[in-house]
């Protein structure tokens, strides 16, 4: 009788630890992000939106979203690159006090941007 209230009780754990992580992801990390503030020109451009992450020419849709304690992880899936389907892949997320995001991919290794401000 144990073994099913064990399961029970990691199955709500998950899941409430997934909730969590997604309010993280929607109040702090939505919006545009490039090199630098300014992102009018900037080749690449990456935005976070609820359902989608962009990341220059490559976009994809959030499949889950966890929490490291430290920022959030998402998982991507259905992803195309110039509208063609390509590998699904993690992205961490992580924000410095100074507002400057950290975005690390399996997919394109770690690159720290700025949030837009002319958008």
């Amino acid at each position: 009788m144990k073994a099913p209230i064990i399961a029970a009780l990691a199955c709500f754990a998950t899941s409430a630890i997934a909730d969590g992580a997604a309010d993280i992801y929607q109040g702090n990390f939505l919006g545009a992000f490039a090199l630098t503030a300014t992102c009018a020109g900037q080749e690449l451009q990456v935005h976070l939106m609820a359902n989608r992450v962009a990341f220059g020419e490559t976009s994809c849709t959030i499949s889950q979203v966890l929490t490291d304690g430290v920022g959030v992880i998402l998982d991507l899936a259905t992803c195309n690159a110039e509208g063609e389907p390509t590998d699904d892949h993690r992205v961490t997320l992580t924000m410095s006090e100074t507002g400057r995001l950290t975005y690390g991919s399996t997919a394109t290794g770690t690159t720290e941007l700025l949030r837009c401000t002319d958008r």
